[in-house]
Formats: structure tokens, C-alpha cells, sequence
């Protein structure tokens, strides 16, 4: 997979809102739990929630309904949100 330097949590926090608001998803809860572990993010999975985690610490929290949408994403610390270009931004990584 071609990171191109950029961190997995990262990458997660940004291209993970954009690809659910942009792409006709059925599912956002299988999907996102894919790319998540595509990243290879450690994912502890609730009813409901999803939580990522960095050393037993959680850094994002998502949420969603019951038909699978998700209805909210939060970072839980640092600032992991920051804009990335779009042209490093694929919502699958290449496959090289």
C-alpha cells in the first residue's frame, strides 16, 4: 500500500467523512470498518461505535445508526483532521 507519508490515523480522519458523503455507500459501518483495517488501525467495535486506537487510548470515535449510516465521527486527540491534498487522498489505496 503507498502511504506517501502520510500518517493512517490521518488519513483515516479525512478520508473517511469524504468518501461516505461522496459516494453512494449502502453500508458505512462495513465500509468503514474495511478501510479501517485496511490502515491497519486497531478498532475496538461497541454496539454502534466504533472506537480507533493508539496504545490503548482511544483517538477516534464514530458513530451510527442502526441501518449501518454513520451519523457522527470525532477525533479524540490532537489535531488529526488537518486538510490533505486531494490527489493523495484515494479512499483505497493503490494496489501495487
Amino acid at each position: 500500500m503507498r502511504t506517501i507519508g502520510i500518517p493512517p490515523l490521518k488519513r483515516a480522519a479525512v478520508v473517511i467523512p469524504r468518501g461516505v458523503s461522496t459516494i453512494p455507500i449502502m453500508d458505512h459501518r462495513i465500509a468503514v470498518r474495511e478501510y479501517l483495517n485496511v490502515l491497519g488501525l486497531n478498532i475496538q467495535e461497541q454496539a454502534h461505535v466504533f472506537l480507533v486506537l493508539e496504545a490503548s487510548t482511544p483517538v477516534l470515535r464514530i458513530a451510527f445508526d442502526k441501518q449501518g449510516r454513520m451519523i457522527k465521527f470525532k477525533a479524540l486527540v490532537g489535531d488529526v483532521t488537518t486538510p490533505i491534498p486531494a490527489e493523495v487522498t484515494p479512499l483505497l489505496p493503490a494496489l501495487d
